[in-house]
């Protein structure tokens, strides 16, 4: 074999070992990046949901949103919302339509429309001025004056994914609350 010959093998060689070497990169960045979807972030939302009373006809509800980045890319929020529902004493037409034996759920949904109280609590921050980064969490507050009678509420908020385009993507949370007597 002369000097060539190894010249030529070792090109070839050479040539094989950058190929594969691009595969394997490609094979591993596709695996971290599109499927375990790295490049999108991932949130848990909970609520901490108190009350106090205002006076003898009027409690105040506070509902404090933490938003929390369980994912390892940076989180921008750039819109969230929180309604209260009556849920107790039930609302007459909810009641009847149970009372009557029909499903109070309409057709198509899947949780009974209760009654909105007040008005919605919407926030929207302009892209980066509101991000989590990961392992991090943030808190939104909204207060809600709500009649003393009412016993249970639904709390729902949503917090939009700005990552992700076309439509109302995001993470909701709904949480059932007693306020057995506002104190």
């Amino acid at each position: 074999m002369d000097l060539s010959n190894l010249k030529d093998i070792t090109e070839i060689v050479r040539s094989f070992v950058t190929v594969a070497a691009i595969l394997v990169g490609g094979l591993w960045s596709y695996m971290l990046f599109v499927r375990t979807r790295q490049r999108y972030p991932r949130a848990k939302i909970e609520h901490e949901i108190t009350h106090r009373a205002l006076s003898d006809d009027k409690a105040l509800l506070h509902v404090a949103v933490n938003i929390s980045n369980s994912g390892d890319v940076l989180l921008s929020v750039v819109s969230a919302q929180t309604r209260i529902q009556q849920v107790l004493p039930t609302p007459p037409e909810i009641l009847d339509s149970v009372n009557q034996g029909l499903d109070p759920v309409q057709k198509g949904k899947t949780e009974i429309e209760w009654p909105l109280i007040g008005t919605t609590r919407k926030s929207h921050w302009a892209k980066g001025k509101r991000e989590i980064e990961p392992g991090e969490t943030d808190e939104l507050h909204y207060d809600f004056v709500l009649d003393s009678r009412i016993q249970t509420v639904e709390v729902y908020t949503y917090v939009k994914n700005a990552t992700k385009r076309g439509g109302e993507i995001g993470w909701s949370l709904t949480t059932l609350y007693d306020l057995p007597s506002a104190s």
